[in-house]
């Protein structure tokens, strides 16, 4: 983590110099997509949805908790159908019964947890909605590994640090809209993405 702050400062001190850049920073985050079925509020049809969501993890990028029996997310939440959209805020906790070390910075891991949300509709309604889920992931370990990619327009140049991953998750929602009950049941993917430092020199075109 200290190698990490010290690119990091580097970084601010380029980009104040050149002025032609751009300073990037990415917490730690959880994105999932996944499919599946169920209803919207008033409706006991049920259909094909599409789940998705994208939350801050901070104990991901805590170099000390990467055996940590828990974590926690928060962000958003979607879920939509040709019959309904609903988003709103999402709280997730999760556990992990289930861990053990592949390498000195790999991890397999089995979990399950529950997730909060408050969702509004795209008819004006909102309503509390909960979910629980299981989770099947491996993750890894950068420690501050630095990466340089360029293009005709400029320079990329980013140090990533904390946990990425990737896993299954399969999940049960249940909520209410409208004064109705809504439901879903979905299977997908999530991916973990470490913390991002970066700076973008742009290249003037000719």
């Amino acid at each position: 983590m200290r190698r990490c702050a010290v690119v990091r400062s580097g970084l601010v001190v380029a980009c104040a110099l050149t002025g032609g850049c751009i300073p990037v920073a990415l917490p730690p985050m959880g994105i999932g997509a996944a499919g599946g079925f169920g209803n919207a509020a008033q409706s006991k049809h049920v259909e094909a949805v599409f789940a998705a969501d994208a939350k801050v993890r901070p104990l991901a990028a805590v170099g000390s908790a990467r055996t940590r029996p828990i974590d926690v997310g928060a962000g958003i939440a979607l879920e939509a159908s040709g019959d309904f959209v609903r988003y709103g805020p999402a709280l997730d906790v999760r556990t992990y019964p289930l861990s053990g070390a592949l390498s000195p910075t790999a991890r397999a891991r089995l979990g399950m947890g529950v997730e909060g949300r408050v969702f509004w509709d795209d008819r004006g309604n909102a309503g509390p909605n909960a979910a629980l889920f299981v989770t099947g992931e491996l993750a890894g370990w950068t420690n501050g590994d630095c990466s340089t990619s360029t293009s005709r327009n400029g320079v990329l140049f980013g140090c990533y640090y904390g946990e990425t991953g990737v896993g299954v998750r399969l999940q049960a929602s249940h909520g209410f809209m409208a004064d109705a009950q809504v439901w879903t049941v979905t299977l997908g993917l999530e991916v973990r993405i470490p913390l991002l430092i970066a700076i973008m020199f742009f290249i003037p075109s000719n």
